[in-house]
């Protein structure tokens, strides 16, 4: 299931119906939670990001994901995860991809290990708190 839209929608299309694919190209998706929760990984292919909420919403429900480790994913990520390859390194990307779909104990272990790391670092609590050292000054505070 492809969840989106992009300049790529007609290519990736095309590509499927040649390989014979199944692939349910969904569009945008307001609230795409339920999907996620539904979904053994989720891939982000991007070469860039700024802050992907995909990913954030991924690791809150404690799924896998397979992404390239550019900006932004880098920044929420756990280091050494295994779920960040080096960007356009499609040949480990799809060996990561095949990996985390192999293992369910893998896949459930990151899944766990992202929904932990969101709750520590990116919860609203945590967010607020980084907001107001931004606007009162807080030059220790890791935000500014």
């Amino acid at each position: 299931i492809l969840v989106g839209e992009g300049s790529q929608q007609t290519r990736l299309q095309a590509m499927a119906r040649s390989l014979k694919q199944e692939v349910i190209f969904a569009g945008w998706a307001e609230s795409p939670h339920r999907l996620i929760a539904k979904s053994k990984v989720v891939i982000l292919p991007s070469l860039w990001e700024g802050m992907p909420n995909a990913l954030l919403e991924t690791m809150a429900v404690g799924r896998p994901f397979v992404a390239f480790g550019v900006d932004g994913v880098r920044e929420i990520a756990l280091p050494d995860t295994l779920q960040a390859v080096a960007a356009g390194d499609y040949r480990s990307f799809f060996e990561r991809l095949s990996q985390v779909l192999g293992s369910q104990k893998l896949a459930s272990d990151l899944g766990n290990q992202n929904r932990q790391h969101v709750e520590t670092n990116f919860s609203i609590k945590k967010m607020i708190a980084k907001y107001e050292a931004v606007y009162l000054g807080d030059s220790s505070s890791p935000a500014c």
